[in-house]
């Protein structure tokens, strides 16, 4: 029998952050068309919401996906590039969709600076339950004499 969890499968952390813009965009563009089409008022503060909003999506998944890599300091650091990346091209199109530069779209930079570091303390705290659980599986098979 396989396995077929999503959280056992080792996705890369540039394809996450991509597939999170993206789901981003759709949802930004889809506010705008309502916008235009009068169903809905879009604020012009709609795309650095959704941004912040991606890049909370992103760093919880992002942390929980981390348990099915064995490499943890290679998925760390592609991690992080991809959440940076994440960062500077969600804020570079929030800024051309909405014109509002990020120091003055209400406190979007605050968002973005809790959700950096929400980020880290998601993996740090993901990374060492995983230590935890791997050191009471060594325990467990000491216990039963299988080591």
């Amino acid at each position: 029998m396989t396995n077929n969890s999503l959280f056992s499968k080792q996705i890369h952390p540039v394809k996450q952050a991509i597939f999170v813009f993206a789901g981003s965009m759709v949802f930004t563009f889809l506010f705008k068309i309502f916008d235009w089409i009068g169903l809905a008022e879009a604020q012009d503060h709609m795309p650095w919401t959704m941004s912040a909003a991606a890049l909370l999506f992103f760093s919880i998944f992002n942390s929980v996906m981390s348990l099915a890599f064995d490499d943890q300091k290679w998925y760390w650091m592609r991690s992080f590039l991809a959440f940076v990346g994440l960062i500077i091209v969600g804020g570079m199109v929030s800024y051309l969709l909405s014109g509002v530069p990020i120091g003055e779209a209400k406190s979007f930079k605050w968002l973005y600076l809790v959700f950096s570091i929400g980020y880290l303390v998601f993996l740090s705290i993901v990374r060492l339950i995983r230590k935890i659980v791997l050191i009471a599986k060594k325990q467990d098979k000491k216990l039963r004499g299988e080591e």
